[in-house]
């Protein structure tokens, strides 16, 4: 059954159901990713699950990551976890900026603006109102859901691994992966500035000085 034909689904969209639904994945997903992060910030400080989550609680991830990737170059690890670890982190912060993305917006009409699929999601950041739209098509989130599940369990294979070894067992750890592609790239504030004139040399601006005064005689 389409997701639409749901009385309640079809009462409660602003949008199509099935960007709702991969909106919901995401959240799913990257609560499982969260997770996952301390998990590993406990394997690697050597935390057991009850101190770590005393000082991790309320900890954002990324001073989780930070703290992570601190520890590694002051206590260096097993050289293949570590590089594991520290390719994760890369793999995690691209997919927290898609999902971050996907979390903190609002919704506009599109050019047609006729069906709830043509409205466009836009963000607004910065001292400037001016909101920027952003891809955010069923095919963008689909994707952006996708590759988040895909890290929650990536990050879970992970973990599990490091406590196997951890435990003495001799267990093959997860491959290294490519880290996806950002959803958007919000433009630099350098962009949108015209750009500077040059300045004349001293010169330039003492001729042109002549030349007006010679107006006047």
């Amino acid at each position: 059954m389409p997701l639409s034909d749901d009385p309640w689904i079809a009462e409660h969209s602003i949008i199509d159901p099935e960007r709702l639904h991969a909106l919901g994945m995401i959240t799913l997903f990257w609560n499982h990713c969260e997770r996952m992060l301390f998990f590993i910030f406990c394997f690697v400080f050597k935390f057991g699950p009850r101190l770590g989550w005393i000082i991790a609680h309320d900890l954002g991830d990324i001073s989780i990551s930070e703290r992570i990737k601190e520890l590694l170059k002051a206590r260096p690890i097993d050289p293949d976890e570590q590089a594991l670890i520290l390719n994760a982190l890369d793999v995690y912060d691209i997919c927290r900026q898609n999902r971050n993305l996907l979390t903190h917006f609002t919704v506009n009409k599109g050019p047609k603006g006729e069906a709830d699929s043509d409205f466009v999601f836009v963000r607004t950041k910065g001292p400037s109102p001016i909101s920027k739209a952003f891809p955010s098509t069923l095919e963008d989130v689909r994707a952006v859901a996708v590759n988040t599940k895909t890290l929650s369990i990536y990050l879970h294979k992970i973990q599990k691994a490091l406590h196997e070894r951890e435990m003495g067992e001799d267990v093959p750890l997860p491959p290294i992966v490519a880290a996806p592609g950002l959803l958007w790239k919000p433009p630099s504030p350098t962009d949108t500035k015209p750009p500077r004139q040059p300045k004349s040399s001293r010169a330039s601006r003492r001729n042109a000085a002549m030349k007006r005064a010679a107006k006047f005689r």
